[in-house]
């Protein structure tokens, strides 16, 4: 290959800053990758777990440090899809009752078994859940590139208008549109 002329190759997807980025724009690979990241976190975390010594709200803090933060590492981007984030919350979820140590279906209440429910989980770790995380990093990173200017080449990208034809079919959302979404669901 000859630095005047380089050819590029064309690919499917490609390995960017640590982030699959897939010709079609879908982030499932992505999203596959950053489960099997956090859970390999969450394993070898695996003895401070299961450690009675620490507290719950240790745990907590240790969990999110080490496994939310690398499952959600530079989502901005992501193109948010319900079974996507459902695949994320799961894991989060499952994450968690492991962490606190609760059986699922069953925990113990004053009345006897009884179901815990996801909303409670979270209540009782006093953490949002991953969806809403992801939203509001969205929304902070649009602030940061809205306040850079036109000169630069993420504004452009962001308030800039495709080339071509588009495909048939209904188009697909676009992201500033999810960002207007979020903006009134927070």
């Amino acid at each position: 290959m000859c630095l005047l002329n380089p050819e590029i190759e064309h690919v499917e997807s490609l390995k960017y800053l640590g982030s699959i980025v897939s010709q079609d724009g879908g982030t499932d690979q992505d999203i596959n990758q950053r489960i099997r990241k956090g859970d390999t976190a969450f394993i070898q975390l695996y003895q401070v777990w299961k450690n009675k010594n620490f507290l719950n709200k240790i745990k907590l803090l240790i969990f999110i440090t080490n496994v939310k933060s690398d499952l959600i590492y530079a989502r901005e981007t992501w193109e948010i899809l319900k079974t996507s984030m459902n695949i994320l919350q799961k894991f989060v979820n499952r994450c968690l009752r492991r962490v606190l140590n609760i059986r699922w279906p069953d925990t113990i209440s004053d009345r006897g078994w009884r179901k815990l429910h996801n909303e409670e989980l979270h209540n009782m770790c006093s953490s949002p859940s991953i969806i809403r995380m992801i939203k509001s990093r969205r929304i902070r990173w649009v602030g940061h590139v809205t306040q850079m200017g036109e000169k630069r080449d993420a504004y452009r990208i962001l308030v800039g208008e495709p080339e071509g034809k588009r495909p048939l079919g209904r188009p697909r959302r676009r992201w500033v549109c999810n960002i207007k979404m979020h903006l009134r669901e927070i």
